[in-house]
């Protein structure tokens, strides 16, 4: 219901429509990506960049929704959640 009702109508869209380029990067709602779920293809409307988290806020070990492909990560220093997240949201504003 969250998809087809609130989504559409999102910040995110009304940027995107007003010629905004929108990022989206971390834990997005509990169960995103989790089966049951729409999916870790789903990227919701509004946003040209997306990195979203798999569930249930990890900081090794976990899986991300990058532009709708699964990325993995493990638990060497550059998996640190937070710095990956950081990088990728630097990288977008430059």
């Amino acid at each position: 219901q969250w998809s087809t009702e609130m989504e559409p109508d999102a910040l995110a869209v009304h940027m995107q429509k007003a010629g905004y380029r929108t990022m989206y990067a971390g834990k997005y709602l509990n169960n995103y990506g989790l089966s049951g779920s729409l999916g870790l293809k789903y990227v919701p409307p509004g946003w040209s960049e997306w990195c979203g988290l798999q569930g249930n806020s990890r900081y090794y070990n976990y899986t991300l929704s990058v532009n709708g492909r699964e990325e993995r990560h493990g638990c060497n220093a550059s998996d640190y959640l937070t710095d990956v997240l950081a990088e990728r949201a630097v990288a977008f504003v430059q």
